[in-house]
């Protein structure tokens, strides 16, 4: 049996990357070392919940023009307008919620920031 080479079809991908070549980005952090001696501090993580309280008044306030105020805009400024920009605010407004989700469940589960 020969070892597997690139053009083989039972080559791992992953025997082909050194440990060497992951950076310090690549492993997961632990504790509360990922900010020291930058000058940060608290900010990373005020800012996630922050932004998951943001989020969530957006997410609400969309829900409600959602069903009040998007059929008026729409006959005001046409559905090709109204609605890529009702998807981009709840786009943004979702991934702030997430960003506050994940920074909840990384402190409750991982006893990360």
């Amino acid at each position: 049996m020969t070892a597997p080479t690139a053009s083989s079809p039972h080559r791992n991908p992953l025997d082909d990357t050194p440990t060497e070549q992951l950076t310090a980005t690549d492993m997961p952090r632990v504790g509360n070392d990922s900010h020291s001696g930058d000058g940060w501090g608290v900010w990373p993580v005020l800012w996630r919940w922050v932004s998951f309280v943001i989020g969530c008044v957006v997410l609400v306030a969309c829900a409600w023009a959602l069903g009040s105020k998007v059929p008026q805009w729409t006959r005001e400024h046409g559905t090709m307008l109204v609605f890529p920009c009702f998807f981009l605010v709840m786009s943004i407004a979702g991934r702030w919620f997430w960003m506050g989700i994940d920074a909840a469940l990384n402190r409750v589960i991982g006893g990360r920031e």
